[in-house]
């Protein structure tokens, strides 16, 4: 399939049938004409004689995985370095993103933070759906571009949503790969102004908390899920400390998950409801 990111087309295939449909549902939001040339391609093949999977850029071998998972894991890291390569102006972040009243919310985080499960919940609760796990945030202007990818679910995140009992099964006995186009959420047409920094740390079984972030301790915890980091040390920098500056930062703990949708749709509520009393238009 030929992919489209940024106004960068990158071809990304793979030998199996069954890695295929995974990709498919990984970059479905993304296929373009595939009249168009890629600037760059990837192609998983295998596994071969040595029962490897290979991950062929550019007909060259970049690298060889034993099992299927972890050669889709790498697929896409690969996929991820490429289009960073190919856009500079952006700043790349481990998070993901969904929109309310026009303003989004960045949820930054590790693996296992609980991004994609609270993702998909606020998602189904007719938040506009950005992304699930990666944020382009243009450098310049801060705002915030979709990157629709797939949601990545864990067997743990699958279980609380019983509409995906009729979904294909687990990738591989570990996570599931949800279609957005099969799935029925409102998925965003243009970028976003950030208004928002909410930093989730899954911790099942306790009840949920919300709490207020200083802006030093936010612009270190970014700093760590910024993917591009390294690629313009200072320039990043810069871009971090200006977004701290301008959204609002906080701690969600995130449990029970239907509270924790709660809470943090309350603070989005009344930050909204803030920001309306204090515009021009409603002081007149």
């Amino acid at each position: 399939m030929l992919c489209q990111f940024f106004n960068h087309p990158i071809a990304i295939e793979a030998e199996s049938p069954e890695l295929g449909r995974q990709i498919a549902a990984l970059y479905g939001e993304f296929e373009q004409d595939p009249a168009r040339l890629p600037q760059c391609g990837f192609f998983l093949k295998g596994p071969g004689g040595g029962g490897q999977h290979e991950i062929l850029r550019n007909r060259q071998c970049e690298s060889r995985h034993a099992e299927e998972t972890s050669a889709l894991m790498a697929l896409e890291e690969s996929v991820m370095q490429e289009v960073m390569r190919q856009a500079p102006e952006m700043a790349f972040i481990h998070a993901a993103v969904l929109a309310r009243g026009g303003r989004a919310v960045l949820f930054p985080g590790r693996s296992g933070a609980g991004k994609s499960t609270l993702t998909l919940a606020l998602a189904k609760r007719n938040w506009t759906y950005l992304s699930d796990e990666i944020a382009p945030v243009e450098m310049q202007d801060l705002r915030v571009h979709p990157f629709p990818r797939g949601i990545k679910l864990r067997p743990e995140g699958v279980g609380l949503f019983p509409f995906l009992r009729d979904q294909a099964s687990l990738a591989g006995g570990q996570r599931q790969y949800l279609r957005l186009r099969e799935s029925s959420l409102t998925l965003a047409a243009s970028p976003h102004e950030v208004s928002c920094l909410i930093f989730p740390e899954y911790r099942p079984g306790t009840r949920p908390r919300l709490t207020p972030l200083g802006k030093g301790m936010a612009a270190s915890l970014l700093a760590r899920c910024c993917l591009s980091f390294n690629w313009n040390n200072g320039e990043t920098l810069y871009f971090l400390e200006r977004l701290v500056k301008r959204a609002e930062c906080f701690r969600l703990e995130v449990g029970e998950i239907g509270e924790s949708c709660a809470l943090v749709e309350n603070l989005v509520g009344e930050k909204l409801l803030s920001q309306l009393q204090s515009s021009p238009a409603a002081t007149r």
